[in-house]
């Protein structure tokens, strides 16, 4: 629809069109990087967590708003730039770095933890289970983490690379494997 291009509305049109469209197309992502503090182009869509809306430049840059109202709360810098993410996991965001670090940032902007990935590039998006955090690699390695602290629990090498991450299917996980 047509509506006014008001910066104070902006999130809640995009909530409005994530909620339509179960996702924000390119223009809709352009509309937010028209919003003072970002300078440069954003990485990834907007993400929503509680009462904040948290963006991450190409170059590096958290960006968290507080919501409804857009204002900056708070800027991280990231150790270096973006290669995935940011993914919500409950009150916290994780990113991946080009470095290969897995941060798990809390909604102020604090870094709650923060984990190289010892197994090389994610397959695909992690998933929660409990208070677990289960990833995959590229190279065919299974792993979780406690989503509290980053802790390694368990590991599983399926020795042959990975095309997805893990995908819960009734009490199993499927992931596809590259051939």
């Amino acid at each position: 629809e047509n509506r006014p291009r008001q910066r104070d509305l902006l999130i809640e049109y995009l909530h409005l069109i994530q909620d339509t469209h179960g996702a924000l197309s390119a223009p809709h992502l352009a509309a937010l990087a028209q919003v003072d503090a970002l300078a440069e182009p954003l990485a990834a869509g907007p993400l929503v967590v509680d009462d904040h809306a948290v963006v991450m430049s190409q170059s590096g840059q958290l960006f968290i708003f507080q919501l409804p109202d857009l204002r900056l709360v708070r800027q991280v810098e990231l150790p270096s730039p973006p290669a995935w993410g940011p993914q919500r996991i409950g009150p916290h965001v994780l990113v991946v770095t080009k470095a290969d670090d897995l941060l798990c940032i809390a909604a102020d902007g604090g870094v709650a933890w923060r984990s190289a990935l010892p197994y090389g590039p994610l397959a695909g998006r992690p998933i929660v289970v409990g208070e677990t955090i289960v990833l995959a690699s590229r190279q065919g390695v299974i792993w979780s983490v406690d989503r509290r602290t980053g802790e390694p629990l368990a590991q599983a090498d399926l020795r042959q690379p990975l095309a997805t991450g893990p995908v819960p299917f009734g009490q199993r996980l499927v992931v596809i494997a590259v051939l």
